[in-house]
């Protein structure tokens, strides 16, 4: 009786957590084709500019929101393949036990700052939403697409943070169920 409850409870984590990894890929390439559009828009409005005098108004506008997603969206997906800049001078000659910890440390101090952006960054995108933010230039753009990926990015970060802090933990535990505690000069390993 006790195996049902666990056989559905795990199918249905693997089931979010395949949606998860469909979402933050979704995401990531909604970044990239966000870099795909700036080059496409800022390269015909500097050859506009320089050569005709003739600038395309609302490029500038357009590529602030497009940096908002590219920034925000990225972030999780960045995390999933440890793509974000780490200095290994001092864990480097740490056993893996001690570097699991630090990078939950690292961690959980990157979730409770993503997670404050996130709760702000919601609630700035539901303000902008109800008042009609515009960013005003030579034309006018809706503030708050930038916010709401700003937002569910930060969202998305935080998953991936939670995901990670609880593989270092279960990585910590069995190694420490095995009694095996290695690190790179005992396995003669070269990175």
């Amino acid at each position: 009786m006790i195996e049902v409850p666990t056989l559905r409870h795990k199918r249905l984590f693997e089931l979010a957590s395949q949606l998860y990894r469909h979402i933050r890929y979704g995401a990531g390439i909604s970044a990239s084709v966000c870099i795909f559009l700036m080059v496409c828009t800022i390269v015909p409005d500097c050859i506009g500019r320089f050569f005709f005098d003739k600038p395309i108004y609302g490029t500038l506008e357009l590529n602030i929101l497009f940096m908002s997603a590219v920034v925000f969206l990225s972030l999780a997906w960045t995390q999933s393949q440890r793509g974000h800049v780490r200095v290994e001078v001092l864990i480097s000659k740490l056993g893996p036990n001690m570097r699991s910890v630090f990078d939950i440390i690292c961690w959980v101090i990157g979730f409770a700052l993503f997670f404050a952006i996130t709760i702000g960054g919601t609630k700035e995108a539901i303000h902008s939403i109800t008042i009609g933010e515009n960013l005003w230039g030579v034309k006018k753009f809706p503030v708050w697409p930038g916010k709401i990926a700003a937002a569910f990015g930060s969202a998305l970060l935080c998953i991936q943070f939670l995901i990670d802090i609880g593989v270092e933990v279960q990585r910590i535990v069995s190694r420490k169920k095995l009694g095996v505690e290695f690190n790179q000069e005992t396995l003669n390993i070269k990175e």
